[in-house]
């Protein structure tokens, strides 16, 4: 499922967003919403923040698409894992990619944008 987010085609399972692309000037955002908990051996994320993590896409500097479709592919499994065991659980819960985080599937929910 997809929707448009701030302006940002994203990709969803359900209302849950698993990443979202963003159009600049120079180049284009990759980006997954739990990207932080996810692997990254060709160590391509960009990003600091505590969940959000982004592939900085260029003109000109080729990133292998293998590395992208696993990337993306660990995006949906990931999320799709977390937003199964909410589905599973009277309370949200978090399926724990990583030690030090535990966000509920609610916190990554997308809202209806207004018309």
């Amino acid at each position: 499922k997809g929707s448009v987010q701030s302006g940002h085609p994203t990709a969803c399972i359900g209302d849950a967003g698993v990443g979202y692309v963003n159009a600049c000037k120079a180049h284009v955002n990759g980006g997954f919403f739990r990207g932080a908990d996810l692997p990254d051996p060709a160590r391509l994320w960009e990003g600091g923040g505590k969940l959000m993590r982004h592939v900085q896409l260029r003109p000109g500097l080729e990133t292998p698409s293998a590395v992208l479709q696993n990337l993306i592919e660990a995006a949906y499994l990931d999320m799709k894992a977390r937003v199964e065991a909410e589905a599973h659980s009277d309370a949200p819960v978090s399926v724990e990619a990583s030690p030090r985080t535990a966000t509920p599937v609610s916190t990554f929910r997308q809202t209806p944008q207004s018309p």
